[in-house]
């Protein structure tokens, strides 16, 4: 059976401020390289075979640190595996938003079912190209919940579930994937502030 674990790219000074990224290129902040540090240290005994990354800085370096710490596991990046584009809402505060976009309908918006399809259709993917391997997935808060509610008929994700920071979930299987656990903290990794 494949495990894909999922990882939440490490914290950027957006996430602090609480601005809307999606595909707007923001790198980690300090502690991001902190924690993506940290997640790669838990993984040294897991066994991965293979790191892949959305394009957007913020999850590749997650994904280069966690490589680092791992003796430079093979890392590639995939553009189907990037956050929701959420148009003109990308780049303002939750304030700001609220005060703009009161129906949260951004302009220029990809869909929830435009990023669970092509999510869904790139795990699916890589659970048959790494059949009984152990991979790793760093990827985005919007995207990571929109698998965890399609894979949970909605009970989890999109709408329900804040993930963290450098967090992980993960699902597993060989035709269909099911969800092991989500949003998990390694232990030593704090909250984010």
């Amino acid at each position: 059976m494949t495990k894909i674990y999922l990882v939440r790219h490490g914290q950027t000074d957006w996430n602090l401020e609480k601005r809307l990224q999606g595909q707007t290129d923001i790198p980690l902040n300090d502690w991001g390289r902190s924690q993506a540090a940290c997640v790669g240290t838990y993984f040294k005994d897991h066994g991965l075979s293979q790191i892949y990354t959305s394009c957007l800085s913020r999850a590749h370096e997650t994904g280069s640190i966690i490589a680092g710490s791992l003796g430079n596991l093979p890392l590639d990046r995939l553009d189907q595996l990037g956050e929701r584009a959420y148009g003109q809402g990308e780049g303002y505060s939750l304030e700001e938003r609220e005060s703009l976009f009161p129906s949260r309908t951004y302009p220029g918006s990809e869909s929830m079912e435009s990023v669970t399809k092509r999510m869904m259709t790139c795990l699916k993917d890589l659970a048959c190209r790494h059949q009984g391997e152990s991979i790793l997935v760093v990827s985005h808060g919007g995207a990571i919940n929109s698998v965890l509610a399609h894979l949970s008929q909605g009970q989890i994700g999109s709408g329900k579930t804040k993930l963290g920071s450098c967090s992980i979930s993960r699902i597993s299987g060989d035709e269909s994937l099911k969800i092991d656990y989500y949003n998990r903290l390694v232990i030593g990794q704090k909250e984010d502030v």
